[in-house]
């Protein structure tokens, strides 16, 4: 699974989610005017690979790459084998590691 790390706004500690949730807008379907954040993309992203069938030599983890260029950071995912999503998914470029990591899921 991909990692989701938050931390609760109490005591005075900022919510981890904070950064990239600026960073990166819900994305609307306009239509309906249906949202998801960045953080819910990747639970349902995660939900969504361990829905897909499998069996003990099968893994259904999406591969997520992070790569840094020019002090900038750019993430894709590749969704398993079984998934019927070929598609590399590719993320907005990232001021910083933390952010491209999180954006990678949205």
């Amino acid at each position: 699974m991909l990692p989701i790390k938050t931390r609760s706004d109490v005591g005075g500690v900022e919510d981890d989610t904070t950064d990239y949730n600026v960073l990166i807008e819900p994305l609307e379907v306009e239509g309906t005017g249906a949202k998801i954040t960045a953080l819910d993309a990747i639970q349902r992203l995660n939900f969504y690979c361990d829905q897909l069938p499998k069996d003990e030599y099968t893994d259904t983890k999406p591969v997520v790459e992070l790569k840094e260029k020019d002090y900038k950071f750019l993430c894709s995912i590749n969704f398993p084998k079984l998934c019927p999503v070929k598609a590399r998914i590719t993320g907005s470029i990232m001021p910083n590691k933390k952010t491209g990591k999180k954006c990678q899921q949205h």
